[in-house]
This record gives C-alpha cells, structure tokens and sequence, in this order.
C-alpha cells in the first residue's frame, strides 16, 4: 500500500503550517492530508475518534502533530495501528 501521512495541528498553527512539507512530499510521490482538530471537534476525544476513521479510510501509516493538536494525535495513535506516530 502506498504511504499516507496525516498532518494534524491545533492553535497557533493552521493546516497552512504544513503546506510545505505536503508540497515536498507531493514531489516525492507520497500522499499527505492536513487536519485541524478544532475544525472537527473540541473535544480531544472525539477529535481522536475522528482521527481514527479518517486514518483507516486513508489508509493513514504516519501521524504528525503539532500545537494543540498534539494530544488528540496521541488518543488517536493507541486507537489506530501507525506505523510511525510522532
């Protein structure tokens, strides 16, 4: 299966903050998706469910987090198989 990352970010950064990593890895052929976890909930649990089911149906291998959207990175990486959560 082809490797997908998933950028998840909370306050201060916007899904902008990953831009640049999405447009290097876009020219290494490996598919990426930006998400604010407040634009989906307020709660880091049901942010960390919405993670969980965006990740299997994207087939989701790689996590990164950054700002507030660190614990809701961290709930979801103990409900999801990743291969590498950072």
């Amino acid at each position: 299966a082809n490797m997908s990352i998933l950028f998840v970010n909370g306050p201060p950064f916007s899904p902008h903050f990953w831009l640049g990593v999405q447009d290097r890895l876009k020219s290494q052929n490996i598919e990426s998706h930006a998400i604010d976890f407040l634009q989906t909930t307020s709660s880091v649990s049901q942010a960390a469910e919405y993670l969980q089911d965006y990740s299997i149906t994207h087939n989701i291998k790689t996590l990164v987090a950054h700002g507030l959207g660190v614990p809701a990175a961290l709930e979801a990486s103990t409900l999801v198989p990743l291969d590498h959560p950072t």
